[in-house]
C-alpha cells in the first residue's frame, strides 16, 4: 500500500497540517523526496482520505511593514497613510482514485478580497529626489474554482529525471474584478512626473480542459531539479467582460467589450523544478494558479496590451515554493496583495517611468490548514466569512492626528468664547427721584 493522500497534500496543498497528519509524513518524504531509488514503471496506490484544505487570511491593517515593503526598489522609502482590507484564498483537494494508470485529485476553492492602501514613496528618479502617491481602492475581487487533476509518474527525458506529473486538468471559474488606482509621481525640481488613473472591471465565466505534454512536474521525487517545457494545449469556453481605463501620458487603449468565445489553442509553460538548497523547491501551481485563470483570459481574449500572446503562463503555470521542514512542506508562495489585477497599471508605470520600480510583491507566506467544510462556507457566502475575519474599520493615523488638532482648537476657541462672555459688564446709573412727564405736578 502507497503513501497515504494526507501525506501528498501536505506537497502539494500549499499548506501545513496538524496533529496526526504530521505523524504520516515519513513515508511520503522517504518514498518520494529523500529516496534516489527510480520508481519509473511503478504504480503507486494512494489511500483514500478525507478531503485536506488548506489557504491563507491576510489582513492588511496587521501587515503595514510587509505592505510598505510590497514596492520594490533601491532606495525607495514608503510610509502607509491609510490601509484596511484584506484577502481570503481557501482550497480544498481530495484523492478519487485510481484509474486508467492515473491518480485522480478533485479540487475547489475560492478568492475574495476587499480594501485600500495608501502608499506614499520618496524614491530617486533619473538622479532627482521624487515622490509618490498611490491609492489603491480594491472595490471587490472574487473568484471560485473547481475542476480535476489526472498525474501519473513520468521519466523526464531531457534531465533523466522521474517525477509525477498532471497529464490532464479540468477547470471551471468564474467571478469579477473591480479595482481602481490613482497614481502621482513628481520629482522634486517639479521637472518630470506622472500622473495616472487606472480603473479596471472585469467578469468571466469559462470551463476548460488542458492537456500537458509531456506531464506538467507537481511532485519531486528526489531533490534533483530539472527544466522541461510543457505544451499544454487547452480547449473549452469564455463569456465575460471587460471594462479598463488607463489614463496617463502615454497612449493606451481604452478596452469596453463584452466576449463570448470558444476556446482552443496551445502555450508552452516551463515546467521546471528547481532545487533551491535548504530543503526548497520551486515548481508550477496548476491549482493555486486557477485563482486569476478566467481574469487573464478575458484580458488575453479582449486582447489588452501585453496580454495577446499568453494566458495560461502567468495563470496555471504560476509558480510555487516548498519548504521540507523537518518531516512536513511548508508552503510559502502567496503575496500580501494579489498584483494580478493591477498588473496593467504598474506595467504601464514601469514603460513609462523605464525602471521597475513597482512591483507589488512581498516576502512568502506559510499557508495554514482548513477543513473542507470551512472551503464550502466560505463559497457559500464570502462577504461574511471575510467580514467575520478582516478587520475593515479603523481611522488612518493621519486622521486621528487630525481629528486631535481639531479637538484641541475647538476647545481652545469654546474656552476664549467662555471667557470673553464672562467680561465684567458696564455699571447703570438711576436717578435719586422717579421721573415723571412734563406738565404732571406733585400734589402738595
Amino acid at each position: 500500500m502507497g503513501p497515504n493522500i494526507s501525506k501528498i497534500f501536505l506537497y502539494t496543498g500549499s499548506g501545513e497540517t496538524k496533529g496526526s497528519a504530521m505523524e504520516k509524513t515519513i513515508t511520503l518524504i522517504t518514498v518520494l523526496c529523500l529516496s534516489l531509488v527510480s520508481l519509473h514503471g511503478a504504480s503507486v496506490t494512494w489511500d483514500e482520505d478525507p478531503s485536506h484544505s488548506y489557504g491563507w487570511i491576510y489582513d492588511f491593517s496587521l501587515n503595514q511593514d510587509e505592505l510598505k515593503n510590497m514596492v520594490d526598489g533601491e532606495g525607495t522609502e514608503v510610509t502607509i497613510s491609510r490601509n484596511n482590507g484584506g484577502y481570503v484564498l481557501l482550497f480544498s483537494m481530495e484523492y478519487a482514485g485510481f484509474h486508467d494508470d492515473h491518480h485522480i485529485f478533485n479540487y475547489f476553492g475560492g478568492y475574495y478580497s476587499r480594501g485600500n492602501i495608501h502608499l506614499s514613496m520618496e524614491f530617486e528618479y533619473d538622479g532627482m529626489p521624487s515622490t509618490g502617491e498611490i491609492p489603491m481602492n480594491i472595490k471587490s475581487v472574487e473568484s471560485d474554482f473547481q475542476g480535476s487533476l489526472w498525474v501519473r509518474e513520468h521519466l523526464y527525458q531531457s534531465s533523466n529525471v522521474t517525477a509525477y506529473g498532471v497529464v490532464k486538468q479540468t477547470v471551471e471559474t468564474r467571478g469579477g474584478v473591480d479595482v481602481a488606482m490613482d497614481m502621482d509621481m513628481t520629482t522634486k525640481d517639479k521637472t518630470s512626473g506622472l500622473s495616472l488613473q487606472y480603473s479596471l472591471k472585469n467578469q468571466w465565466d469559462m470551463e476548460m480542459t488542458v492537456q500537458y505534454e509531456p506531464p506538467l512536474p507537481w511532485m519531486p521525487k528526489s531533490t534533483s531539479g530539472f527544466r522541461e517545457d510543457i505544451n499544454a494545449s487547452y480547449s473549452g469556453h469564455l463569456q465575460g467582460m471587460v471594462k479598463l481605463n488607463l489614463d496617463y501620458d502615454l497612449p493606451y487603449p481604452k478596452v469596453d467589450q463584452d466576449i463570448r468565445t470558444p476556446l482552443e489553442g496551445r502555450e508552452i509553460i516551463p515546467g521546471d523544478i528547481l532545487f533551491k538548497g535548504g530543503n526548497v523547491y520551486e515548481l508550477p501551481s496548476p491549482v493555486l494558479g486557477c485563482v486569476n485563470l478566467g481574469h487573464e483570459a478575458v484580458l488575453h481574449k479582449a486582447q489588452v496590451h501585453d496580454y495577446q500572446d499568453v494566458f495560461l503562463m502567468d495563470s496555471l503555470g504560476s509558480r510555487k515554493e516548498a519548504r521540507l521542514d523537518g518531516q512536513t512542506y511548508v508552503y510559502q508562495r502567496k503575496p500580501s496583495i494579489d498584483g494580478f489585477f493591477y498588473e496593467p497599471c504598474l506595467r504601464a508605470a514601469n514603460e513609462y517611468l523605464g525602471t521597475d520600480v513597482l512591483v507589488l510583491d512581498s516576502e512568502l507566506r506559510s499557508s495554514t490548514s482548513f477543513t473542507s467544510g470551512e472551503v464550502e462556507a466560505f463559497r457559500d457566502d464570502k462577504e461574511g466569512f471575510f467580514q467575520e475575519r478582516i478587520t475593515e474599520s479603523g481611522a488612518p493615523s493621519w486622521l486621528l492626528f487630525a481629528a486631535i488638532v481639531g479637538a484641541v482648537f475647538i476647545t481652545v476657541l469654546l474656552m476664549g468664547i467662555a471667557l470673553f462672555s464672562k467680561k465684567k459688564r458696564p455699571t447703570k446709573y438711576y436717578p435719586e427721584e422717579p421721573y415723571q412727564p412734563p406738565g404732571v405736578r406733585e400734589n402738595k
